[in-house]
């Protein structure tokens, strides 16, 4: 059987899946914020505000050579029953430091940029 070792509490709710990259585990809330967790100890590596609140979707966000990529500000596009973000984030995924933004001509709902 397997032990808990640590619990980390989101900083907002949370309907994204994390990503693990490396040691960290990676993800974001509602709440506009971006994070990184240290997988083995539970402590927060990182967290950047990206926006003031982000799509209740299920995002699937995740990195590739060290840039975390993912989805914010939410948006409303009327061709679906609201949601979605009008920004894709791409973030140093060792600091969260930001590195680019883009906003593409219609919201991301469900990103994955897998």
């Amino acid at each position: 059987m397997g032990a808990e070792l640590w619990i980390y509490k989101t900083p907002g709710f949370s309907n994204n899946e994390p990503s693990l990259y490396g040691n960290l585990l990676l993800s974001s809330t509602t709440t506009g914020v971006a994070f990184a967790v240290d997988r083995v100890a539970g402590k927060v590596a990182w967290t950047t505000q990206l926006a003031d609140s982000s799509s209740t979707d299920c995002g699937y966000p995740a990195a590739h050579k060290d840039v975390f990529v993912v989805g914010a500000v939410f948006g409303a596009d009327p061709r679906i029953a609201g949601g979605g973000n009008q920004k894709v984030f791409g973030l140093d995924v060792n600091t969260g430091h930001k590195l680019w933004e883009y906003a593409p001509d219609n919201v991301v709902w469900n990103f994955s940029p897998l």
